[in-house]
């Protein structure tokens, strides 16, 4: 990132940093803007502007190549979308759920009135076209048109679809009452764009710097409504998923200058990558009779009832056209319940994202996913990303099948979840055999868990404990020949340096792409985020990520503690057993050996936050575990892996496989259990990304599921 971007923003916080403080001094003018309902800049805190100026100029002495990784604090986080907002303009940004409170109190008072009561929305929900939007694997824009006499019907409308996708998907919306229009009437129909980029903003987990500050620039320099469809296509490649919704009556009288904005998402969508999933429901009044159009884009993505990401799925009509009466039985778009309130919540529960409850349990030739997990700090990682899970009784095992399972769904994926009875090659390769006997369908074998890894590979990569590390090939490093003087390595025919097959090998060279290697990366944050936050792993901390020397040998330091490791030499020695059960601080490893590193220091010192990164590389298998530095680099170097593992090798012959396992060690004697759970929760978080881009098979999509 070029020196004269970060003088931008810090230019920017130093400007902002005035205005905030010279407000502190003085009593703030009044303002039909309240703070319930609006944000404004002279509502800052002065102090918040003072620690980003610190970070900015800290980090602004720092190596320029690593700004494409760096992670802005996560203190800062709540505050970015912030930054960027008042960069362009010092108008307030309206608060988003206080649209939603003015449109729920305005519904309140007309069930009330009796002459407004017959408001209802029913049709609306049931609409064939409505049911064929949610349902259809591509991005699209669905435009609502209605006279004067159902504009109130459609704000309820655009009210109610709001409520229920936010509950469990990004959502951002500008609704249509009576607070917004006359917000919205102060300023041009571009402010509208504008509130809907800052919502945008905050739905982004984690904000790498270099992003933050191409989108200020953006900011800075908007000038049009073209302008702003080109920021909100910038945040858009930065979500997995986002749901947009505009009530084009806010703008009144205006909202003829907006009639090109259909076309403006339809080519802002289409220029999204297929793993980004931007979905718009706009709305506007005509001088027409009330129809619906539904336009649909080649952009391999996800609406409101599935994540699948492939071209021409069944069922997809390009030409709908809402309105029809017609009872929806998909629960996918159930109208809200007028006399349960517990079931309001759950009219858009059937999304194939997840949070959905299946009636229907499907075959066990549907099942085109296994996981294989060796340990049960690993599986129950991986439940936790479960969407559903469905009762392995109903299934019943084959009678030779002694394999123990666990069902559900991840994304759109039917999965079987195997449990190992242990590590190691062999009891991998029996459980795999077993499951592909009992799912014949299994188009993919990801085996998920923690792992060792080498701390620098390509020569200045780092991984820290907590990354993850995707296999591309598999080396099986203890299958040889054992001389009196070295082991050699057996390469023949069936050589032990493997690569997946080549459906595996294209998917994975496409997940190389940075473009589609960053998306990965951050939808793992954001899932990991999540499980971090429901207490399932706590995230140790960087100060416990320890890397020693590799000869600095895990032993007791001083001989009078112990004779027996006092005496060891490099490669010779014996060291007490006691000390190879404890851990680095009751045997006084020394903390000046550690070896410095550039993305651990940048953590330590706040000027990144910790974010996993996910390393595509080689595994090394194999039946030992690996506890010693100087033999971990020795086999790194002559077979070009960059991690350990025990249960690939079983795998790896029996079904098509890759590995997806966290880094809880570094493969050396100072290896400790500290780290598992929370690698383990990182792996399951990779493994809900991968899913996610995971192509799905006619299995999937043909299942009773659907």
């Amino acid at each position: 990132m070029p020196l004269a971007n970060l003088d931008v923003l810090v230019s920017e916080v130093e400007r902002q940093s005035i205005i905030a403080l010279d407000s502190a001094q003085q009593t703030l003018p009044g303002s039909h803007h309240n703070a319930e309902k609006s944000i404004v800049i002279e509502r800052q805190d002065h102090s918040y502007y003072l620690d980003l100026k610190g970070w900015c100029q800290t980090f602004g002495r720092a190596d320029e190549t690593d700004w494409g990784n760096v992670v802005i604090p996560e203190k800062f986080q709540s505050y970015l979308w912030k930054l960027l907002a008042f960069s362009n303009s010092s108008s307030p940004v309206i608060d988003p759920k206080y649209q939603q409170t003015r449109c729920r109190n305005i519904k309140d008072i007309r069930a009330k009135d009796n002459n407004l009561k017959n408001i209802q929305t029913e049709d609306i929900w049931q609409a064939a076209g409505l049911r064929s939007w949610a349902t259809c694997p591509v991005s699209s824009v669905v435009i609502i048109q209605g006279t004067s006499q159902t504009i109130r019907c459609l704000e309820a409308f655009s009210y109610e679809i709001s409520l229920k996708l936010v509950e469990m998907f990004p959502t951002i919306w500008m609704l249509s009452e009576p607070s917004s229009r006359e917000f919205v009437a102060a300023y041009d129909e571009t402010e509208l764009l504008r509130q809907l980029a800052i919502q945008a903003l905050q739905q982004i987990t984690y904000f790498k710097a270099s992003l933050f500050i191409e989108i200020l620039c953006l900011f800075k320099n908007c000038k049009s409504s073209h302008d702003w469809f080109h920021i909100l296509k910038t945040i858009f490649q930065a979500l997995p998923k986002v749901y947009v919704i505009v009530d084009l009556n806010i703008l009144g009288a205006r909202n003829s200058r907006a009639n090109n904005w259909p076309d403006d998402f339809q080519t802002l969508i289409s220029q999204l990558s297929s793993n980004c999933s931007s979905n718009f429901y706009g709305r506007r009044p005509e001088n027409d009779h009330l129809k619906y159009t539904q336009l649909q884009f080649d952009v391999l993505s996800v609406l409101m009832s599935t994540d699948i990401r492939v071209d021409n799925q069944p069922g997809c009509n390009s030409n709908a056209v809402l309105g029809a009466k017609r009872t929806c039985h998909n629960p996918i778009l159930g109208a809200p319940n007028r006399s349960n309130s517990a079931s309001n919540r759950s009219g858009l529960e059937n999304s194939c994202d997840g949070r959905e409850r299946h009636d229907k349990t499907p075959h066990r030739n549907d099942i085109t996913v296994a996981v294989i997990c060796a340990l049960p700090l690993e599986a129950n990682a991986v439940l936790a990303v479960f969407n559903n899970h469905w009762d392995i009784q109903s299934f019943g095992n084959l009678e030779t099948d002694k394999n123990a399972y666990s069902l559900g769904r991840i994304g759109c994926h039917n999965v079987v979840l195997v449990h190992m009875p242990g590590m190691g090659r062999a009891a991998a390769a029996t459980v795999a055999a077993s499951c592909r006997t009992s799912f014949p369908s299994i188009r993919v074998a990801l085996i998920v868990g923690i792992c060792g890894a080498i701390p620098f590979h390509n020569l200045s990569t780092e991984i820290l404990l907590g990354d993850v590390i995707i296999s591309d090939r598999l080396v099986v490093y203890d299958f040889g020949r054992q001389f009196p003087d070295k082991f050699v390595r057996k390469d023949d025919m069936h050589d032990s340096a493997r690569k997946p097959p080549e459906e595996i090998q294209n998917f994975l060279s496409k997940m190389k792409v940075p473009m589609h290697h960053n998306r990965l990366q951050d939808s793992t944050g954001s899932y990991l985020k999540t499980l971090v936050e429901s207490k399932l792993a706590p995230y140790p901390g960087a100060k416990e990520d320890r890397l020693f020397q590799p000869s600095y040998r895990h032993q007791h330091q001083k001989a009078s503690e112990c004779f027996q490791c006092a005496s060891t030499e490099p490669f010779n020695g014996v060291v007490c057993d006691t000390a190879r059960t404890s851990t680095c601080n009751p045997l006084g490893c020394d903390p000046t050996r550690l070896v410095v590193r550039r993305r651990h220091s940048q953590i330590i010192n706040n000027f990144n936050t910790w974010l996993p990164l996910i390393h595509f590389g080689a595994y090394a298998s194999g039946d030992t575990v690996m506890k010693s530095g100087e033999h971990r680099d020795q086999i790194a170097e002559r077979e070009q892996v960059i991690a350990f593992e025990m249960e690939g090798a079983g795998v790896w012959e029996i079904l098509p496989c890759v590995i997806i396992k966290g880094v809880c060690d570094y493969a050396d004697s100072h290896k400790n259990k500290q780290w598992q759970n929370y690698a383990a929760v990182t792996a399951a978080a990779c493994l809900k990304a991968f899913l996610e881009v995971w192509p799905i098979s006619r299995g999937d999509s043909n299942s009773g599921l659907n």
